[in-house]
């Protein structure tokens, strides 16, 4: 390569980049500058040999191989997607559960307090009581009693 600093000119001076006025100086400085032309002939010579280049076949079946890798992969990439996505929302309904859980859904609201036999209904235990069938009675007197209030 030569030491001329108008080299890469000829890069653009060979695929027709050049503005007029570019072209014209450097086509007059081309007709003094050895390492110019030498580029140029060179650049000419692999333009050349790269459009007569003839294409090697490609090997049958490599199209449709090529194909259902591409399927594969875009396939891979909305399953992996999906997993994301399912993900999120087992996160957000664990959350939201233990939340409700705690009782954060129904403080500041305007829903009423909660019936001992619903509490043991939900916690599966029940406290403090000696007699099985007084406390349900007791538990379907209140129920009752928060019914015909409420209506």
């Amino acid at each position: 390569m030569g030491t001329c600093d108008r080299l890469r000119q000829a890069d653009a001076y060979r695929d027709n980049e050049l503005t007029a006025p570019d072209r014209l100086a450097f086509e007059a400085h081309l007709a003094g500058c050895a390492d110019c032309k030498s580029e140029l002939a060179q650049l000419s010579a692999m333009s050349y040999l790269l459009t007569t280049a003839q294409a090697p076949d490609m090997p049958a079946g490599l199209v449709e191989r090529l194909r259902e890798k591409a399927v594969s992969a875009r396939e891979r990439g909305v399953l992996k997607l999906a997993e994301m996505l399912i993900a999120a929302a087992a996160v957000i309904t664990v959350a939201c559960g233990g939340w409700l859980w705690q009782g954060g859904g129904l403080s500041g609201s305007s829903a009423t307090t909660e019936a001992p036999w619903q509490k043991a209904a939900v916690t599966l235990s029940v406290d403090s009581v000696t007699n099985d069938a007084q406390q349900l009675t007791q538990w379907m007197v209140e129920g009752l009693a928060l019914e015909t209030t409420n209506e």
